[in-house]
């Protein structure tokens, strides 16, 4: 999807180094420092989360 939440649609993200910056469709930047994580790490951590893995 390319909505996250509040209507507006992203037209543009860029990630650099732990800094994601999305564009959206009204103009606004928004910034979100993130922290990567391992997929295996996430995988046990949600294994018991039938709702989320019915999705992939």
């Amino acid at each position: 999807s390319n909505e996250y939440g509040d209507g507006n649609r992203i037209l543009r993200i860029k990630a650099e180094g732990n800094t994601l910056t999305v564009l959206d469709d009204e103009g606004v930047i928004t910034r979100y420092e993130v922290t990567p994580s391992a997929l295996s790490q996430f995988k046990a951590e949600h294994e018991d989360d039938a709702s989320f893995w019915s999705f992939w």
